[in-house]
């Protein structure tokens, strides 16, 4: 458990070095959609590629695969379909906002944050079924959210509502599991510089997360009503109903407890766009992602000692 804290620990300190370098102008507002170029467009690829084909393809690797991919769309079709009964049954006023709360109610950061965390806690190995969760959560956010939010009444092409889910994450996912599927290797000088640019998501991904708590009003956040509903049902009863339930489903040890982690994570921090894009409340989609990341600083750590002490990881 020590050994976990001390990880926990080294990853928000460097959130605290984003923090402050914001706060004293090393690192300006200005910065930060270069930083988040960097990561998405450059690292983040990187890291994904080496961690998934740097694994061999077994019957037990397919397997456990499905698993994940199968558990991921049921948490998100249940997850969509109580956040909307939620909502109702909260009386969450004005009903303009309740497609925006109830996406930011059920979906994760299990990319920007959930990568670089899981790797390192879990290792490797746990960072390959993040992966997998993070793909079924780029479909869902073009998908049902979209739905979720509720539209602007303008209407999409099939090109454009298929644009976004065409990023280099997800290309990045794709190619490797084709390289994990056909076996082929990627150069050895190749794959280590890879493997060096990935490491650098890390730091990278929790000096942006710093940045952006540097440039939030947290103080008025914490006092809306409706994001304190939102974030007790995100960041507490879902993820404890989503350990009770993966905890009787027959499922690998590992594979399921990534499962289980990814629901620790805050709401994912493209809601904030996609509800610009719809013509919602975008500036409440960023306060619940503000204010659910700072809840996670605590539920994070204590969900990943909560998992490695039950599945003795």
């Amino acid at each position: 458990m020590i050994v976990v804290f001390t990880k926990v620990l080294e990853i928000f300190a460097i959130l605290a070095i984003g923090y402050g370098a914001n706060k004293k102008g090393i690192l300006p507002s200005e910065a930060n959609q270069y930083l988040v170029n960097l990561l998405m467009i450059i690292t983040s690829p990187c890291l994904i590629v080496t961690s998934i084909a740097s694994k061999e393809l077994t019957q037990d690797t397919f397997r456990e695969t499905m698993y994940v991919f199968a558990a991921n769309i049921v948490f998100f079709a249940v997850g969509a379909a109580a956040a909307l009964i939620l909502m109702k049954v909260l009386r969450i006023e004005p009903k303009e906002d309740r497609g925006v709360l109830s996406v930011l109610m059920c979906s994760v950061n299990s990319g920007f944050m959930g990568f670089p965390i899981t790797l390192m806690i879990f290792g490797q190995e746990g960072l390959y079924y993040m992966v997998l969760c993070n793909i079924v959560l780029t479909f869902y956010l073009y998908s049902i959210a979209f739905v979720q939010i509720g539209s602007s009444g303008e209407k999409r092409t099939f090109r454009e509502a298929v644009k976004p889910m065409l990023n280099l994450c997800i290309l990045s996912a794709i190619i490797g599991v084709f390289l994990l599927f056909t076996g082929i290797k990627i150069p050895a000088a190749l794959f280590e510089l890879m493997e060096l640019i990935g490491d650098a998501t890390i730091p990278l991904a929790m000096i942006i997360v710093g940045m952006l708590f540097a440039e939030s009003d947290i103080k008025s956040t914490i006092r809306d009503k409706n994001l304190i509903k939102l974030t007790f049902f995100s960041m507490l009863v879902w993820p404890t109903v989503t350990f009770g339930v993966m905890y009787f489903i027959p499922m690998p040890v590992m594979p399921k407890a990534i499962v289980i982690f990814s629901s620790a994570f805050p709401s994912a921090a493209i809601v904030p766009a996609l509800a610009q894009q719809q013509g919602k409340n975008a500036k409440l989609a960023a306060q619940g992602v503000s204010v659910t990341t700072l809840v996670s600083m605590i539920t994070i750590p204590v969900k990943a000692i909560i998992l490695i002490s039950v599945y003795n990881l």
